[in-house]
């Protein structure tokens, strides 16, 4: 029987479970416009750089909407 492996898998939403993402002010979403903010960002982990998307987005949201990270290193199904 093959068992599939998890490897590096790293999940970021827009918003905590079971809330409801909240709208931008602009052209984009709130979550996006966080993003957009951070995605040039050099020699920063994926980890660091949805932490800092994740810090944004409650502050353009005035602490409304937090994002959420899943992330798996290295776990074995």
């Amino acid at each position: 029987m093959f068992i599939p492996q998890v490897w590096n898998n790293f999940i970021a939403f827009s918003t905590s479970p079971g809330e409801k993402a909240k709208d931008g002010k602009g052209r984009n979403g709130a979550y996006k416009e966080a993003l957009i903010k951070h995605i040039n960002t050099q020699d920063i982990t994926i980890e660091d750089l949805f932490k800092r998307v994740r810090n944004t987005l409650s502050v353009i949201t005035d602490n409304q909407t937090f994002g959420s990270i899943l992330h798996c290193w290295g776990f074995f199904l």
